[in-house]
């Protein structure tokens, strides 16, 4: 099959729009920025530095019952989740494995909680 060059522009651009760890099915990494809502698949512990990074306003985060957490042993300016600049952002938690209180440290953020 040929492609044209627009059909093999558009594709590059597509590939290019969205970053491989909010790809539908792939699961994020320690250290990933987020730049549309994205629900959590999988726990994200002991992470080196930043456990997520907020890269965008108007998201939501669900963490869909699992944890984001920096190493025991970590900088001290590390963060599980970090929003720097980014208004309207909403973490999702379920109540037994997050709280709200330590799933967003920015005041930009909203944290709600999942009674299911």
């Amino acid at each position: 099959m040929k492609l044209t060059p627009i059909v093999a522009a558009a594709l590059v651009a597509g590939a290019l729009a969205a970053p491989a760890s909010q790809a539908a099915g792939a699961p994020l990494h320690c250290g990933a920025t987020i730049t549309k809502s994205t629900k959590l698949t999988q726990d994200l512990t002991n992470c080196p530095g930043v456990g997520i990074r907020i890269g965008a306003d108007a998201i939501t985060l669900d963490l869909n019952g699992h944890t984001v957490s920096a190493a025991a042993k970590r900088n001290p300016k590390a963060h599980g989740i970090l929003n720097v600049g980014h208004d309207r952002v909403t973490i999702e938690a379920a109540p037994s494995r997050a709280s709200a209180p330590t799933a967003c440290g920015s005041p930009a953020c909203s944290a709600t909680t999942s009674s299911t």
